[in-house]
């Protein structure tokens, strides 16, 4: 049976009651998505990829680099940084090259092993022959494909 209008008034719709709704639970969801746990739960469900890592390579001290060398044969030190910032340890192959003009002469290379989250610093005297004009010194990794560079004037 029916009921009919007289025997009950009608309520308003609180409308206002979805919107509230579903900002409330929108907000639960985002919080619980910024927790170990729901970042676990996102990430089985395809909605997050792994942690992103990345290798930096620097100058320890730019500021200590050389901008002038001597005519002649020439020794400077230059210090750079390895920083690993990924879950695990990662093993590094390094280079310097002098770059005169078209002239390329591998100066010194080495490797290292820096543990997930860490820095470590590298710092190698080279020699070479300044002739003129300038000259580049070129720190660069195997892998990942990186490198940083200084230029300094050959002459006084």
């Amino acid at each position: 049976m029916r009921p009919q209008s007289g025997d009950r008034p009608d309520k308003p719709v609180a409308w206002w009651r979805v919107p509230i709704g579903v900002v409330a639970v929108a907000v639960i969801v985002l919080v619980f998505a910024q927790t170990a746990a729901g970042q676990q739960v996102m990430r089985r469900a395809g909605l997050e990829g792994p942690a992103s890592s990345y290798t930096a390579l620097s100058f320890t001290n730019p500021g200590a680099l050389q901008g002038h060398l001597p005519l002649g044969h020439f020794s400077t030190r230059v210090g750079f940084a390895l920083e690993n910032d990924s879950q695990t340890s990662n093993h590094y192959q390094w280079t310097i090259q002098m770059i005169d003009g078209k002239h390329v002469t591998k100066v010194a290379t080495g490797q290292a092993t820096v543990g997930g989250g860490d820095t470590i610093d590298e710092s190698r005297t080279v020699t070479g022959m300044c002739q003129s004009g300038n000259l580049k010194l070129v720190v660069s990794l195997a892998a990942p494909a990186e490198s940083i560079d200084f230029m300094a004037h050959c002459g006084e």
